[in-house]
């Protein structure tokens, strides 16, 4: 019986090709941009938990108050994972981690590459493949070092790079022992190319290495049947204990676990919990896609049910002969289904088409997975789904026309319909509108973040890191640049105006009392013409410049919001000092 249906609906659709263009574009239209946030809400819920231990991986967070708000930061003290995995035994497992970007030197080839300081554990609590070389005392030896397939082949030609030799900032030369595969691109680690020892930077004793120094990541893998919220309870006041007497108040501070499934979705800090964050984007393109194939699917309720005249004399001959509802019912149906089906089809081949152009706006590699069972068992269910929600409203309305009205002539909808069918076009204006509206608004934010004033002159200013040997000639390296013309002036800093270098509390200043030790301040070294580089506003003095004031080197600025922290009327001439120096 179905199969007679579908021939009957194929050749209704040849009669009146019109409107079967119309369907078919409308439904393919909305298919291709349902499909293709869909697509990218998949990724967004794939990222980060293709970990084969994903349901036990967590990251340490910090939590404290400042400014008498509750702050939550990712970063932690260096000794934490060691003390962590010593003293806590439902903690299987925990390293440290700090991504960095380093000049890699092989022969005349040096390139800035990306990669991270790890310990051995990393490798094991994500379950790295790793592909040549050694597999034991990874990252143990302060001088080796685990380079991806990708980066053996970009520096030495060959995947097997293993005894190889890498020169890193022109200084320090690590030996090859192991190759690894290319980190996922669904995870937060796909541009590491390297791994190297914490140590190398984090040595035992040094500054950056005690507990007052929250400047890596601290990830742990739980013991199997270890609980989230009993292992919180525990841990919770590690870092204070170790911070107490060398902070003046710790009796905030605490850490607690953040799971690998939340990540990427749950990010955004409010008031001291990780409530939101990607989730929320994830959301809202869900309800736009939705809202994008219902449109679709009222405008072939609208059309199918406003040429329900040509369907009469068909439905009312059907009933005299027999025809049940339900037969009927399915007869309509089976059409809408043939006309999703065949619009399905068209965009599948659209979203091939454009696939690369999505990839390139969202910034990453979608695909379509034509091998895949679950690929083309997704796709019918999709296009299954589209032809019922677009043509069961039009087929129980045609469906129960009576013979008798309608095989005495022409036949017209009753009062009944009517309201059904203007409530259906003001659905579907409204949707529109919606959807207009809404692109409007997040264009107009989008143009207001881009010409909103950010406090600095973005036009025309590059910032490139220095490594290796560049950071000891800078002097000469900013007057060749000036000298030829290119640049009009540099300066050199921490990092990007726009990034946080460090921040700092504990700040004293005159006038200043016991709560105000709570006041966090942003922290931004920079050189002289760091002002005339960046355009940022002069309100009051000079910029620090210590090759012609050498007492510069004890000088700082402070933005107005600062000043006004601190209650200065006059920023200049004041001394400040940190109760942690």
């Amino acid at each position: 019986m179905l199969t007679t249906y579908l021939r009957i609906s194929w050749r209704n659709l040849l009669k009146a090709k019109g409107y079967a263009l119309i369907n078919i574009t409308g439904l393919m239209v909305a298919m291709t941009a349902s499909a293709l946030i869909f697509l990218w809400i998949q990724s967004e819920l794939q990222f980060d938990r293709g970990y084969r231990k994903v349901d036990r991986i967590y990251q340490v967070y910090n939590r404290d108050v400042f400014n008498d708000e509750k702050t939550v930061w990712p970063t932690t003290p260096s000794p934490l994972a060691h003390e962590l995995e010593a003293s806590y035994p439902d903690i299987e497992m925990a390293t440290r981690y700090a991504p960095l970007t380093l000049l890699l030197s092989v022969g005349d080839l040096n390139s800035n590459v990306k990669g991270a300081l790890a310990d051995p554990d990393f490798v094991h609590i994500f379950d790295i493949d790793l592909l040549l070389g050694s597999k034991n005392q990874l990252l143990a030896d302060a001088g080796h070092i685990i380079i991806s397939r990708r980066l053996a082949t970009n520096l030495f030609g060959t995947e097997n790079a293993v005894g190889k030799t890498i020169q890193i900032d022109h200084k320090d030369n690590f030996l090859v022992s192991t190759v690894m595969e290319n980190l996922p691109e669904s995870s937060q680690f796909q541009d590491i190319d390297y791994l190297i020892p914490s140590d190398y930077m984090f040595k035992p004793g040094s500054a950056s290495a005690d507990w007052t120094s929250n400047n890596l990541s601290t990830f742990v893998l739980l013991r199997q049947g270890a609980q989230q919220a009993e292992v919180n309870q525990k841990i919770r006041k590690v870092t204070a204990r170790h911070l107490k007497g060398t902070l003046d108040n710790v009796a905030n501070r605490e850490i607690f676990l953040h799971s690998a499934h939340k990540w990427h979705l749950y990010s955004k800090i409010e008031k001291g919990e990780v409530v939101g964050g990607g989730i929320v984007a994830v959301r809202l393109f869900a309800a736009v896609a939705i809202f994008i194939l219902v449109t679709a699917c009222v405008n072939f309720v609208n059309l199918s049910t406003a040429r329900g005249e040509m369907s009469a004399k068909e439905v009312g001959v059907r009933k005299v002969a027999g025809a049940a509802k339900g037969s009927l019912v399915l007869r309509f149906i089976s059409e809408a289904v043939l006309l999703a089906l065949i619009a399905g089809l068209l965009a599948v081949v659209v979203i091939w088409a454009v696939i690369p152009a999505f990839n390139e706006l969202v910034g990453r590699h979608l695909q379509l997975d034509f091998t895949s069972s679950g690929f083309w068992a997704s796709g019918l269910v999709f296009v299954l789904l589209t032809g019922l929600l677009a043509g069961s409203y039009p087929a129980f309305v045609l469906s129960s026309f009576q013979p008798a009205k309608v095989l005495k002539g022409p036949y017209r909808f009753g009062t009944a319909a009517t309201p059904a069918r203007k409530g259906l076009v003001v659905l579907q204006f409204a949707f529109a509108i919606v959807l207009i509206i809404s692109t409007l608004v997040i264009r107009n934010q989008i143009d207001h973040a881009e010409r909103r004033n950010i406090g600095f002159n973005k036009e025309h200013l590059l910032y490139a890191a220095l490594p290796g040997k560049l950071e000891m000639h800078y002097p000469l390296l900013r007057d060749q640049l000036i000298a030829s013309g290119a640049v009009v002036s540099a300066t050199r800093s921490l990092g990007p105006t726009v990034s946080l270098n460090t921040r700092q509390w504990g700040v004293q200043f005159p006038g200043s009392v016991e709560t105000d030790k709570n006041v966090e301040f942003d922290l931004f070294g920079a050189d002289r013409e760091f002002i005339a580089t960046t355009g940022v506003t002069l309100v009051e003095g000079r910029e620090i410049d210590i090759s012609k004031y050498p007492t510069d080197s004890t000088a700082i600025m402070l933005n107005e919001t600062a000043a006004k922290a601190m209650r200065l009327k006059t920023d200049q001439g004041q001394m400040l000092w940190s109760s942690l120096d």
